[in-house]
């Protein structure tokens, strides 16, 4: 991930405050690598609240077509969102909806990504990334750091 969707991730966790806020992660693959390129805002009809993030999906569906077709070629790769006051894991809710995610022919995502946010009181949130493959309930690949920006300091699961 640039530093930009770091900024990003970061910036919009620490704006909602102690409500959970989450969006889409929009990239590309390279050499069987996710590039994640864009980390969007929640749509104007996702609810949130201390303890729950419910994404939307008014605009998600003709953003998507444009990345699309625009050159290069960009797509949803995922899903993020942030647990303020809680710690950077997704939850049972969480592993549920990435597994029907990767078995929904509609989403066309064999393998989608959850970056879940966390600690957004703390100048370097803590985050965990998962990596869903439909077979089972919870992530393929959990991996979990202190600081967006040291990417290096894996902790895994």
């Amino acid at each position: 991930m640039p530093e930009a969707v770091i900024d990003t991730l970061r910036g919009q966790a620490v704006s909602a405050g102690r409500r959970e806020t989450g969006g889409i992660l929009i990239g590309y693959y390279r050499n069987g690598e996710a590039i994640i390129t864009e980390v969007t805002s929640p749509p104007p009809d996702s609810k949130s609240g201390w303890f729950r993030f419910e994404r939307g999906t008014r605009g998600v569906k003709s953003y998507l077509e444009e990345k699309w077709a625009a050159d290069p070629r960009e797509f949803y790769l995922g899903e993020w969102h942030s647990h303020p006051t809680q710690q950077a894991r997704p939850s049972s809710t969480d592993h549920r909806q990435m597994q029907q995610i990767s078995n929904d022919p509609d989403i066309d995502c064999s393998q989608p990504i959850l970056i879940v946010v966390a600690g957004q009181a703390k100048p370097l949130p803590e985050f965990s990334v998962g990596v869903y493959d439909g077979a089972s309930d919870v992530p393929a690949v959990l991996k979990q750091q202190t600081d967006l920006a040291h990417r290096g300091s894996d902790y895994g699961s």
